[in-house]
């Protein structure tokens, strides 16, 4: 893979961990364990070949105040889009032969930082902030994901547009976005990530990312990774007016460390950070706003926040690249990237876990939960793609059916009511108008104001499957059984007393880690769906095929 070191560059869990103390970590160190990182899946290498590819991306040159760290974020972003981006007919875009590198890097990496940095060194951007914003809302819309350029597929697209038949309405949010939600509410963020990781498998999850890691140090890291992000504007907003450089390496370590609050931070050793004359007072002013807007305090609220934290590291890498932003705001990028990699990593399978047991980790995490549970719109926006939303004619989203009708009616209300947005439609205010009249033809195949003219949107259920805890012995899986009779009977109440939903709703599937049960419990959930008038079905196998193999080894009298 070339992108060897480069992608795991903030990765290295011993750096963050000094960085939570408040204290500089050892670059020499960092680069031995990134070359120990990579050497775990990297086979068949020999140490001098690996070492010397380490070296020549990541060179132990020119050391400052910050051993190296204050220049490394900025080099690796750089290095990255010159591998991987390229503009085609006035786009940015994936080098054809590179994208299959491309979908396995980002695993590790933010997309979005990387395609600014790309930005930023070609320098076609304008420098007023306000044609900036503008630019960037044309360039990137509101995903960070791209393609590469294949004049046959957009044409296809253009012309057919795409049907998509299997997608998560959740869990399907890009990481940028949830990095974003992240930052806003840190707190009640890690609230919800304290109830993903009270399950086992999310715990060993944890455990295989870094040792002791647990939801109050990534709520801790968060915090400290916020008033960074705004110590950085304030300084760099200081020197766009004419200042100096204020930020020095021991009010950015301070700021750091992940055992402190914000207010704990600005009564804790005044004096060493007085020194600096740059005290992170933002931390406590701003609370949940983007730091971008203390650049650009007029910036429109409606402006995604994607692309507040594009203009954001623009601003940043710019001041980085041209020498007017010094090596404490490097480092304090480091930070901001290294806390944004955990992020990822926790949200999105890596290449090294297989399995569905091992994706599973992932859907329980509730990385998503928090953001997700607010509106379907931004979504549906993202998986259309920017500028005009034309990607997708048909989007079959599929959702998890809940016990009682009046929860099943809620979220399909919420699923209807962020589709009419994002067909720039206003829809009412009660899910009751939602849902007792038919789905708008927005929705079925007409126009709207935004995207495709011809889109249409059905949902298929989602029946789990899981582990019976109520009956673990017996193999008759009854708790099971009686869970999905429950959530049979609401989605029939639901489908038998709402017309949208019976426009919307196009079939059930059954769903989830087929290790924990078998077909023949789910046979009468489809039986019953089928009577009330459903008309499609469909089950996923064949994932991990354990009573496959067994069943053939039975077979075969082994």
């Amino acid at each position: 893979m070339s992108a060897l070191f480069l992608r795991c560059a903030f990765a290295e869990t011993s750096a963050l961990a000094a960085l939570d103390r408040g204290t500089l970590p050892d670059y020499e160190q960092w680069r031995r364990r990134l070359y120990l990182l990579e050497h775990r899946h990297v086979a068949g290498q020999p140490d001098h070949l690996l070492k010397d590819y380490r070296d020549s991306r990541l060179p132990v040159v020119g050391l400052g105040a910050t051993h190296g760290f204050g220049t490394i974020a900025l080099d690796v972003l750089l290095q990255l889009a010159a591998r991987y981006l390229e503009r085609c007919a006035g786009r940015v875009v994936v080098r054809a032969p590179m994208f299959q590198d491309w979908h396995q890097m980002i695993t590790h990496l933010s997309p979005l930082a990387i395609q600014v940095a790309f930005r930023v060194e070609e320098g076609r951007a304008p420098q007023d902030p306000a044609a900036l914003i503008e630019w960037l809302q044309d360039e990137i819309g509101e995903t960070a994901l791209l393609a590469p350029a294949d004049p046959t597929l957009e044409h296809l697209i253009e012309s057919e547009g795409l049907h998509e038949l299997h997608m998560h309405l959740n869990g399907s949010t890009e990481v940028d976005v949830i990095w974003q939600d992240a930052l806003r509410h840190p707190d009640r963020y890690a609230g919800h990530l304290r109830t993903g990781l009270s399950q086992e498998i999310v715990a060993d999850l944890y455990e295989g990312l870094e040792a002791g890691l647990d939801s109050y140090l990534i709520g801790g890291r968060l915090r400290a990774a916020r008033r960074i992000r705004y110590m950085l504007a304030e300084n760099l907003a200081e020197v766009e007016r004419g200042g100096k450089d204020r930020l020095g390496l021991g009010a950015t370590l301070n700021a750091a460390r992940a055992d402190l609050s914000d207010g704990a931070l600005e009564r804790s050793d005044e004096s060493a950070v007085a020194e600096q004359n740059c005290r992170p007072k933002s931390s406590t002013v701003l609370k949940n706003a983007h730091p971008f807007l203390i650049l650009a305090p007029w910036v429109s609220t409606t402006t995604p926040p994607i692309v507040l934290e594009a203009a954001f590291l623009f601003r940043v890498l710019s001041a980085l690249r041209a020498g007017t932003l010094g090596e404490a705001s490097g480092l304090a990028l480091f930070h901001s990237l290294a806390v944004q990699q955990q992020v990822i990593a926790l949200t999105v399978q890596q290449l090294s876990q297989f399995g569905f047991d091992q994706f599973q980790k992932f859907t329980m995490t509730e990385m998503r939960s928090k953001l997700e549970s607010e509106s379907y719109a931004p979504r549906l926006r993202q998986l259309t793609l920017h500028p005009d939303y034309r990607l997708i004619r048909h989007l079959e989203g599929r959702f998890a059916p809940k016990n009682t009708d009046a929860d099943n009616k809620a979220l399909i209300a919420k699923i209807i009511r962020g589709a009419m947005q994002f067909r720039g439609m206003k829809p009412p205010r009660n899910n009751f108008d939602i849902l007792n009249r038919n789905v708008p033809n927005c929705l079925l195949g007409s126009p709207g104001r935004f995207g495709r003219p011809d889109f249409e949107l059905s949902l298929v259920a989602h029946f789990i499957k899981g582990k019976d805890f109520a009956d673990p012995e017996s193999g008759l899986f009854r708790g099971q059984r009686q869970k999905l009779q429950r959530q049979a009977q609401a989605l029939e109440a639901s489908w038998r007393t709402s017309p949208a939903i019976r426009d919307l709703l196009q079939g059930v599937d059954a769903a989830a880690n087929e290790l924990h049960n078998p077909p023949e419990i789910f046979a009468a959930t489809f039986r019953r769906m089928r009577r009330v008038g459903i008309p499609h079905a469909t089950y996923h196998a064949g994932e991990d095929f354990a009573k496959l193999k067994a069943a053939r080894l039975a077979r075969q009298g082994r």
